[in-house]
């Protein structure tokens, strides 16, 4: 048992580690004063100043919309209405943003607590803390902060329940889960995790949906439902979250995707593909959901026509996202991420490189791998599965599975530490046998 003393030195490391993360973040927002929105970022701060102006979700091109996930254009438009407009909304919006990592770097550590051990926490926290991606790309005007802080949430809400077994804990996983749902397209797998998460352990797949799972998964689809029931209302087609499906999927099925030499199976924009291009433009003027499910047909056309080009996509995309590629193309894929500096695109793929074989060192201890839940893993698992046959632009798409790499890497440290104390206690031990 931790004494009270150990419990207030822990209390002030913690505090002392979130004030670091906040100092970092902040910092590095204020050394970045020129940050310019080039591309998804542009897009969420026109929806928020729209929805911050006019109360409702605003139309695109003249024309309603469905194609980004409603929840973080939502929150920055909250952050919009105080701050007014002008260049300061930016900047409000980004110290937002670094308020939210703050609050990740929290719940990742109360995620390695619960997990592991105090310790653990404590190294989970650290490396949270001055972590690159999480800085550099967690402070720019993109979803993926708020898609990390639901879903550590979520995870910890269901690790309640199991522990204590109240129906308030499922209910509180599945409205994060919802609420992760209407932040980014590809999030709603990881409803499927928590829903694995709270099925009894002594119930059998086939005998029935429990009650907890059947909560979680209703308070998820309650929380999802009214954006769903406005899209059937203003689009006038089943789109429960976000229609992003036909852009995504063209980008990446296409000939000009498969014979990049450069980039082999990289995403490209539609105007990039002629042939696409040329097939949707009559289609492109009008309303948003045909147009969108003509990609998706193309998509899959280009994909039944070369089945063996969705390995192609999964091999290249899975060395991306670790990185195993030209640093030329990653400090590319960065901007996309908000990341205009080399430098800071480059320290953030090294970055990447050291938590990841911290991780794996960590992985191969059998004493670590077993305090781990396995829906805990299933989440990284189906986000990883998600993106891989798609599109894996790092560190932006990858971001929502790097804190689980933190976490295995934090457990690593404690271990290391753990031993490194005990090997130093015995060898201060004095002898029983020594004269005094």
């Amino acid at each position: 048992m931790t004494s009270p003393r150990c419990r207030r030195q822990n209390r002030v490391i913690a505090i002392s580690i979130l004030a670091v993360a906040l100092a970092v973040r902040v910092g590095y927002v204020l050394a970045t004063s020129g940050y310019t929105m080039r591309h998804d970022d542009r897009v969420y701060d026109q929806l928020a100043l729209g929805i911050a102006r006019m109360g409702a979700y605003p139309d695109i091109g003249g024309h309603a919309t469905a194609y980004r996930p409603p929840g973080f254009p939502y929150l920055l438009s909250a952050v919009y209405a105080v701050s007014g407009g002008g260049h300061a909304r930016v900047v409000a919006g980004r110290m937002a943003q670094a308020v939210l990592g703050v609050v990740i770097v929290a719940l990742l550590g109360a995620l390695a607590s619960r997990l592991f051990d105090r310790r653990a926490a404590i190294c989970t926290m650290a490396l949270a803390a001055v972590y690159v991606p999480l800085v550099a790309a967690g402070t720019s005007l993109l979803a993926e902060p708020l898609t990390i802080a639901l879903e550590l949430g979520a995870l910890l809400a269901v690790l309640a329940w199991r522990r204590q077994g109240r129906l308030r804990w499922v209910v509180a996983a599945g409205a994060m889960g919802g609420a992760l749902t209407l932040t980014r397209s590809n999030a709603f797998v990881v409803v499927i995790a928590l829903a694995v998460g709270v099925w009894p352990a002594r119930r059998r797949l086939w005998s029935g949906v429990p009650k907890s799972a059947a909560v979680l998964l209703a308070t998820a689809m309650l929380v999802v439902a009214p954006w769903t029931i406005r899209n059937a209302v203003v689009l006038h087609s089943f789109i429960p979250v976000s229609d992003e499906a036909g852009g995504t999927l063209a980008g990446t099925y296409n000939s000009v995707s498969a014979d990049d030499s450069a980039a082999p199976a990289f995403w490209h924009l539609l105007s990039q593909i002629p042939q696409y291009q040329n097939e949707t433009r009559t289609l492109t003027s009008g309303p948003e959901a045909p147009f969108q499910s003509k990609l998706v047909h193309l998509a899959l056309q280009y994909a039944q026509r070369h089945p063996l080009y969705p390995l192609k996509v999964a091999l290249y995309n899975t060395m991306r996202l670790f990185g195993f590629n030209s640093l030329a193309l990653s400090d590319f894929t960065a901007t996309d991420a908000g990341i205009s500096s080399p430098g800071v695109a480059n320290a953030g793929v090294y970055s990447f490189w050291v938590v990841c074989a911290m991780a794996l060192a960590a992985g191969l201890s059998r004493r670590v791998r077993s305090r781990v839940p396995g829906f805990v893993w299933l989440a990284p698992g189906l986000l990883f599965l998600s993106i891989v046959f798609v599109n894996t632009e790092a560190p932006r798409l990858r971001l929502p599975i790097d804190p689980f790499v933190l976490l295995l890497a934090g457990a690593g440290m404690a271990a290391i530490a753990r031993r490194w104390t005990v090997s130093k206690a015995a060898l201060e031990e004095p002898s029983a046998l020594a004269v005094p």
